[in-house]
Order: structure tokens, then sequence, then C-alpha cells
């Protein structure tokens, strides 16, 4: 077992309504603040909500919804400008994996010195950073209490790490409105991505028996999620059971690792403005079936959950039947199941396997890959 230090310095809120928990949280830190949200949450609702919340106590609040797929480094720049400008106290972020880290590295940059490519290139942030506060949208984030955090360089469309402070996130807020009116296939990618996530956490080099147990709960969570009239206690709504999953996911992750899947999906929003979980559903049977050698006793676990039948079935035949459940579970919801499907090309799969292995977490995958391995994984699921 990995040595581990178990430190989250970070208050959580789960649970319906907990948006409008917000503004009494956030007094704290001061009266002005800038949020960083996705465009479609203005039309979801949830950043008025959140909007509301703060002005209710107070604070003013400076909208900043130049965001994209990715957390661009000219993007970065421009938000940067703009909460200097202002002096802002605070940063809010809301959205998927490109707009929370627009707000994690402007929280992490707005006290440091020098040019952003810097930061780009490995030195880390030891400035003080502004109070930051997270309100994903999604299940798949799995960066919230990581020391680092997803950053393109527009130069070159590559994908990097930030390394933030540990004690960055001062507050998380998963709120069950958050994975609401969602459309029934956006929904299962939503929860497919969010099950490959914690899949990589839980398979992780790094991984101990905290986060081995928080994960295998998170998993176990995202699969009721699916059949939520199967298994969840008294009446669970399959929006509640979707907003514990990704909060098991992103302290999971934390005391683990992100890995193949991550990496290859922030590879390709980088690169080619591609929505990670559709990349994230089409991969996902892939990685599953890559981890038949090195960690055959958790996808029989998994197995078990997808309620597979497992009497008097060989190991490997329980593996390849829990995959081919997922791939089932992609087809009924007419998600894409080709990489093709989704208009790349052989050659830009290179540069995307260049990419994702030249992160640093890929350190922690179970079992080493060079480029050349993840261009031929993703090859087959071209």
């Amino acid at each position: 077992m990995s040595n581990f230090t178990f430190k989250l310095s970070s208050n959580i809120i789960l649970g319906s309504y907990s948006i409008a928990k917000i503004g009494s949280e956030a007094a704290q830190f001061g009266k002005k603040f800038l949020f960083v949200v996705d465009p479609l949450l203005h039309e979801t609702g949830i950043a008025k909500k959140v909007i509301d919340a703060l002005e209710q106590r107070g604070i003013s609040v400076l909208v900043f919804d130049g965001v994209k797929r990715s957390a661009d480094s000219d993007i970065i720049e421009n938000a940067l400008n703009i909460a200097r400008g202002v002096f802002v106290d605070a940063v809010i972020a809301s959205g998927g994996i490109g707009p929370v880290a627009v707000g994690r590295a402007v929280a992490s940059l707005y006290n440091e010195t020098g040019s952003i490519y810097d930061f780009i290139e490995g030195k880390p942030c030891t400035a003080e950073p502004l109070p930051f506060i997270e309100v994903p949208a999604t299940c798949r984030e799995p960066f919230t209490f990581t020391l680092f955090s997803p950053i393109v360089d527009v130069r070159s469309r590559k994908i990097h790490l930030l390394k933030v402070r540990h004690d960055l996130c001062k507050l998380c807020v998963f709120d069950t409105a958050c994975y609401s009116n969602l459309a029934p296939n956006a929904t299962v990618a939503t929860i497919l991505q969010g099950v490959g996530i914690a899949f990589e956490g839980y398979t992780s080099s790094k991984t101990n028996f905290l986060s081995e147990t928080i994960l295998g709960k998170a998993i176990d969570r995202f699969l009721q999620s699916l059949n939520p009239q199967q298994g969840n206690p008294l009446g669970t709504s399959c929006e509640t059971v979707m907003a514990e999953a990704a909060c098991l996911t992103a302290i999971g992750t934390s005391f683990s690792s992100p890995g193949l899947g991550s990496a290859i999906t922030l590879a390709c929003a980088a690169r080619y403005n591609i929505s990670s979980s559709v990349v994230g559903t089409i991969i996902l049977p892939h990685l599953l079936s890559n981890a038949k050698t090195s960690n055959l006793d958790k996808l029989v676990k998994i197995g078990r959950m997808l309620e597979v039948n497992t009497q008097g079935v060989d190991a490997l035949d329980i593996a390849q039947e829990t995959i081919e459940e997922i791939r089932r579970r992609l087809a009924q919801a007419n998600l894409p199941t080709r990489l093709k499907d989704i208009n790349l090309s052989i050659e830009q799969l290179i540069a995307i396997s260049e990419d994702a292995v030249s992160l640093s977490f890929m350190n922690y995958i179970p079992k080493p890959m060079r480029s050349d391995d993840i261009f031929e994984l993703l090859k087959q699921a071209y």
C-alpha cells in the first residue's frame, strides 16, 4: 500500500438547494467576487442562483463567461487582467473542467509575478492564492482537490498541468440541481465518464485503502444512477446519487490520481475542442479492456455492481461481460462508439497520444505506457 497523508482543507456542501448556502460561506472571503461560469449555466438557471446567493449577502459579482471546453492561456490572461483591474477578493467558478480550471488558475496566479507561460512550463504557484470556491456542474471533475489543474498553452494547443497550492479550494458545493434537466443521452455520457474517472483512481498505482474504498463506492453510486429505480435507498433521486458520486470521485482522486482516460480527454479538448464526455465514453470500454491484465479483480467487482452473472463464471469472462455491458449502455443511449464518428483522423490521434503521455499523473497508471502504446489503444477505439 502507498503511504498517504489525509488532509482536506476544503469545506464541502452537498445536497438539494446547496447553492443557496454559498453566500453565508463566501461572505468571510470578501465583498467582490469574480464569477467564472460556463455560458450554458445561464440557460439552466444555475448561474443566476449562484449570483443571487452571493448578492443577497452584499457581495458584488463580476461575471466572466468567455470560456471554452479547455482552460486556454489567453482566456486565463484575460480573466486575470479583469480580476486584477477591479481588485477582486475571491474567485468562484462553475461549469465543467474548462471553466472551473480557468477560475482555479485565476485564483492561483492573481498574486504571482511573471508570465503565465512560466507557470505553464512548470513553475509552481507559491504566492498566497485568492480564496477559491467551486460549484461543479458535472460529474467528471477529477482535479477539484488535487495539487494540479489543466491549462492549455494556446501557442501550441498542448495540455499542461498548473501546479497549485494545497489550500486553494476553500469551498466546494455539489448541488443536485446541477445534475438535473439533462437529456437522457447526456446523462448517460456524464455518468459513464464519471465511472471512467473513478476507475482511473481506483486502479492507480498511487491508490491506498482510503481512496480504494471511496472510489469503489463512487463507481457503485454512478452505476446506481444509471438505474435509478434499482438500489437507491429511500427513493433517492438520480440527481442526488450523481452528486454523491461526483463528490466521492473528487475526494477519492485527491488521494490517488487521474489516469489515462483523463489524459486523453484533456488532450482532445485542448487540441481539437472536442467534448470530454464524448471522448471519455468512447474510450471507456477500451480502458476497461486494457485493465484486464493489471486489475482483473476490480473489473470483476464492477461486473457485480452491474449485476453481471458471476456464478461459476471465470474472472476473465466476467470482465469481458462487464465491458460488453458498458458497450450496450452506450448503444442504448445512441452515443458515439468510435473516434471516427466524431471526425478525428488517425493522424490527429498521434498528437493526442504524445500530449497525453507527457502529463505527470501518467506516472501512476497501473502499467507503464509510451505514446505508441496509447496510439495503439486509440486505434482500437477508432
